[in-house]
């Protein structure tokens, strides 16, 4: 069908389980009238038959180099060899016809793949449809047992069309997580009758100021992601990607909003609260670690202030652990609550590290935190201190042999004017690649090696 002549009728290829009819006529919508659609299920394939092959051409000429994203797919459209779906009722008796929807000005939608490890409020889809026109209401509600739903009233229904063109199957948070399932609603206009996190009406003086939730909530934790696009990646939450937008920096303020990271994809058998304190601890001083108890592949960690989460954000998001890269943003979360005494997996899933003696820096000293000096990337090479005077340089290597098969080392001479009593020795590694790198910082920062508690940090330094 490669070379096949413009037609009204549009193939789709690779379409998720569970399409429907109602779906095809969507997609075909905002290009031009839809006459019939036909659902193949069993095999991920599907036909849109248009009025006109102008509106086929459209669609076809929009999405046949790069596809588009729908039920965390990357679906294909090529004109069909067909001129016409000639669609015989015994086909598909025993289904009543899609009903066409009607363009409206509102739209209904629900957010799938969602749990209580994210966070959505009207405000966060504000940022995302006001890419497509003027927003005036968004209102959200949630029925027991079914997913997170919302109406979004645009004031035209061409901002709404595209609207739905455009986003219809994206992904909000990365990883299918927030998957947008989009129709024309059948309200003309959207009744909002209080101002709320959740129900918004945009054509009044601002009087409500969001509030990031402290734990819990229906719509659980946020994780705002990058930009969006075919390649899977989701759609963009707004806030700057900054943290200053989140809440007040100054101190002794108790908790404060932009301290907390979402941490995911992480591989549940190999992390564990210890290992994701070494790593983070790097980037500033954590106070409380929680790997989530019904998804093992998220955690959260909490930062004693707003710049080092940030810094942690931009140095590790997307770096590779334990062979998945992850994905490290900022969580609206104003800190991470200890378990209940008693809950199951409380002891071995969170833990609070505000006292501990492993801290590089500790809480309110006064000293510089190494992040402050230098925003440092993981690297290939990693600086290992506080050494046992007496270690040997085999006996080093013997203990980061795991993480390499030729690793360099280099033991670095004394800083001028240091007052090290205990003669303790510094030296650069060089490792197999940054991944292993991260594994041994993991795994051998805080490690008691002949009586000296090493200490495990990346570097700019080259070996």
């Amino acid at each position: 069908m490669r070379g096949a002549e413009p037609s009204k009728v549009v193939h789709v290829r690779n379409l998720p389980p569970g399409v429907t009819e109602q779906d095809l006529v969507n997609m075909g919508m905002p290009f031009g009238p839809v006459t019939q659609v036909l659902v193949m299920n069993s095999k991920g394939q599907g036909f849109i038959e248009f009025q006109s092959v102008d509106s086929a051409s459209r669609l076809y000429t929009m999405y046949a180099q790069t596809g588009a994203q729908f039920g965390g797919r990357i679906i294909y459209f090529q004109y069909s060899e067909r001129q016409e779906l000639n669609i015989q009722p015994r086909m598909d008796a025993s289904r009543p016809a899609a009903p066409l929807a009607t363009p409206n000005r509102v739209l209904i939608l629900q957010i799938r793949n969602f749990d209580r490890t994210y966070y959505i409020d009207a405000d966060m889809l504000y940022k995302v449809f006001s890419n497509y026109g003027k927003i005036l209401r968004i209102a959200m509600f949630q029925k027991e047992g079914k997913p997170v739903q919302a109406f979004v009233e645009f004031d035209s229904i061409p901002s709404a069309t595209s609207a739905l063109s455009e986003l219809q199957g994206r992904h909000l948070f990365g990883r299918d997580i927030g998957v947008l399932s989009i129709d024309y609603s059948k309200l003309e206009t959207v009744t909002i009758r209080s101002q709320s996190e959740k129900a918004r009406d945009y054509t009044l003086p601002q009087q409500f100021t969001p509030k990031a939730p402290v734990g819990g909530g229906n719509f659980g934790e946020p994780a705002i992601g990058g930009g969006g696009g075919a390649g899977g990646a989701p759609l963009t939450m707004g806030f700057g990607g900054g943290m200053a937008q989140f809440g007040m920096h100054g101190q002794g303020m108790g908790p404060q909003s932009g301290c907390v990271v979402l941490v995911n994809n992480l591989d549940p058998q190999m992390m564990t609260t210890d290992k994701l304190f070494n790593l983070f601890s790097f980037y500033g001083t954590v106070l409380r670690v929680k790997i989530v108890y019904s998804k093992r592949d998220t955690a959260l960690v909490q930062f004693d202030q707003p710049d080092q989460a940030s810094a942690a954000i931009s140095n590790l998001n997307g770096v590779d652990v334990y062979g998945k890269p992850l994905s490290v943003q900022v969580s609206r979360m104003m800190n991470v609550q200890l378990p209940k005494t008693g809950a199951e997996g409380g002891d071995d899933l969170t833990k609070d590290f505000t006292d501990s003696p492993l801290q590089r820096v500790k809480k309110g000293r006064g000293g510089v935190h190494p992040v402050q000096r230098s925003h440092c990337a993981p690297s290939s090479v990693v600086h290992v201190a506080n050494i046992n005077p007496s270690l040997e340089e085999e006996t080093l290597r013997d203990l980061f042999s795991s993480y390499g098969e030729n690793i360099l080392i280099r033991f670095l001479p004394p800083k001028e004017g240091s007052t090290n009593k205990t003669g303790a020795k510094m030296a650069l590694i060089q490792l197999d690649s940054v991944e292993t790198a991260v594994h041994a910082l993991m795994e051998k920062h805080n490690e008691t090696v002949m009586e000296f508690r090493i200490r495990v940090s990346f570097t700019k330094s080259k070996f």
